[in-house]
C-alpha cells in the first residue's frame, strides 16, 4: 500500500481545470504547466478562476521560458528548468 499524495487535479462541470493542486494543510496551491518559452496572459486565466471559485492566491505557472521567479498579478510564473526552487 502506498503513501496518501498531496497532488491533486481539478476540474469543475463547465470544464475549467487546473493541472495541480497541491494540498499544503491550511492552503491549497494552484499550479498551471505550460510548455510555451514566451509567457502568455492566457496562462494565469484558470488560476484566476480559481481564485474566484476558492479565495486561494497561492500558485502560479510552471513554463519553458527563461526568466524565472516574475510575478503576474497576485501569481508567479516559474521557469520549470529551475523546479527544485519552487
Amino acid at each position: 500500500m502506498g503513501e496518501k499524495s498531496n497532488l491533486y487535479y481539478f476540474k469543475d462541470s463547465i470544464g475549467n481545470e487546473i493541472d495541480v493542486v497541491i494540498d499544503e494543510g491550511q492552503k491549497l496551491k494552484a499550479i498551471e504547466l505550460k510548455s510555451g518559452a514566451t509567457l502568455a496572459r492566457d496562462y494565469f486565466k484558470n488560476l484566476h478562476y480559481w481564485q474566484k471559485a476558492t479565495n486561494q492566491t497561492d500558485g502560479g505557472v510552471l513554463y519553458d521560458g527563461i526568466k524565472n521567479e516574475s510575478k503576474h498579478g497576485e501569481f508567479y510564473a516559474w521557469n520549470w528548468k529551475k523546479v527544485s526552487d519552487f
